[in-house]
Formats: C-alpha cells, structure tokens, sequence
C-alpha cells in the first residue's frame, strides 16, 4: 500500500497537467484571470499547467472557451493552448497571452478587453484588430492588409508587423505609432487615423 498510493498520486498529477487533444478549433474565447502560452502547432490541444480546479473549458463548433476563475490567495491558472490555424483569438478579463511560433491564416480577427496583454507573430492576408480597456498587444509578422483600432487607454505596437495597405485609428486616451521605412523618425498618433497604403513599390511599417 505505501508503494500504490504514491504511485496513484504520481499518475494522478500527470493526468492533470496532460495535453489533452480536442476537436480542431480555429476561435479561441478567454476569460480570465489567466497566464496562456499560445502555441502554433499542427494539431489542436489544451494543457491545464496550474490551478486545474479554478478552469473551465469546452469546444463549440470550430470555437474553444475557456473560463479562468480568480480564488484569494492561490495562483492564477497556467494554460498551454496548441493550434494549426488561428482564425479569431478573442481576450477578456486579466489574461497574460504569449505566442509560440507563427500564426498563419488567410483572415485573422483579434479583439483585447479588459486589462489582458498579448504578444503574437502573424501572417495573414487580412487582420482586424480591436485592443481596449487599458489592454495591450505587440504584433509582429506581416500582413497584406489591416485595420487596427486602439481604444479606452489601450496600446498597441505592431513594430515589427509589416503591412500593404490598412488603417491605424485610436482614441483621446489611446496611444498607436507608424514608422515608415523611409522614415528615420517614430510618429505618434492619439485620436485620429491614420491610412497606410503601399507607395509604388514603398512598404510601410507599424511601429511603437
């Protein structure tokens, strides 16, 4: 019996912290507060890191949701999220999320709320992006077109996001910077918006 029971205990915590492989979703939904690792992968899979007992999460059509509960004086949950191909990735509550790899679809659409933070690289042909409520996100990779919206305190930097065509807008209280790859100078934008647009053979960058 002492030799099963630690045994028992062992397998037990594996289970916990286990990839589990789902059905193939291409929209994730959180709810936090949470710490994500976003992983590109080539199949689908959700791994409860830490704090098992306070997550909740199910599959809806091509969509994953996922709910992270807050508990005084315990850890914030740790979640490992895998995906082959990121169609909508949407943030609310106090989520962490860092990227792993390249996230590549033909349409992309990425919305923060909340006090959540986000860092990705992309490839995509078309990107909609819309951070709020004293959100963040930093953006890298390319995009052919995008439309970008900063609203109430939030920030976004697309430093290294290479982009065609699109639009840049933000409000009084939220900060977006552009800098062209002629230019030697950041520029700064706060309520206003700003159209990027491919110059003969000119590319434009998105920069904090």
């Amino acid at each position: 019996m002492k030799i099963i029971l630690p045994f028992l205990l062992v397998c037990w915590t594996l289970s916990i912290v286990a990839q589990e492989k789902i059905p193939t979703f291409q929209a994730i939904e959180i709810d936090g507060p949470a710490e994500v690792e976003l992983v590109a992968a080539s199949e689908c899979h959700v791994a409860i890191l830490r704090a098992n007992d306070l997550v909740t999460w199910e599959t809806n059509g091509n969509s994953l949701v996922l709910i992270a509960q807050y508990k005084e004086n315990q850890p914030v949950a740790h979640i490992r999220i895998s995906i082959a191909a990121l169609r909508r990735l949407s943030l609310t509550g106090n989520v962490s999320l860092t990227g792993q790899g390249v996230f590549a679809n033909r349409l992309m659409d990425i919305t923060i709320e909340g006090t959540s933070t986000a860092q990705m690289e992309i490839d995509t042909e078309m990107l909609k992006v819309e951070v709020g409520q004293r959100s963040s996100l930093t953006l890298s990779g390319k995009a052919d077109k995008a439309h970008l919206k900063a609203k109430n305190n939030a920030s976004l930097d697309a430093g290294y996001l290479l982009v065609h065509t699109g639009t840049v807008s933000c409000d009084a209280n939220s900060t977006a910077t552009y800098l062209p790859v002629e230019g030697q100078t950041t520029k700064q934008i706060s309520n206003q918006q700003i159209i990027l647009e491919e110059k003969k053979k000119d590319v434009w960058w998105l920069s904090k």
